[in-house]
């Protein structure tokens, strides 16, 4: 990425996101694997929030400083549940300088 304003430093974007789907079948308990990973270390932390799309309420919310990482997100709700997986990358001074939303029904395949 190109140098924002006149700081020399670039913005700091995600490189790959990625929601592995590990629901079992027997329709109890939503299981995710969620990663991320990103172009570099220039961040304050990076947020990973989980949103219920069919009752509208946020499930998990997890916070790292890594460079990469995965979040085991699970939730008591029956599978065939779907989420919004929002991924966000905040900078020193609170601004978001990244964010990519994936869209997950859980149990699915």
């Amino acid at each position: 990425m190109a140098a924002e304003g006149g700081s020399g430093s670039s913005q700091t974007s995600f490189t790959g996101t990625s929601v592995t789907d590990n629901t079992g079948s027997n329709g109890k308990q939503t299981d995710f694997d969620i990663s991320y990973s990103v172009n570099n270390t220039d961040f304050e932390n990076v947020t990973i929030t989980v949103v219920n799309s069919d009752s509208g309420v946020q499930e998990g919310q997890y916070t790292s400083v890594a460079q990469s990482d995965t979040y085991s997100f699970n939730d008591d709700n029956s599978n065939k549940q779907t989420y919004d997986i929002v991924f966000r990358i905040y900078a020193s001074d609170g601004t978001i300088e990244d964010e990519v939303t994936i869209t997950e029904k859980s149990g699915a395949g």
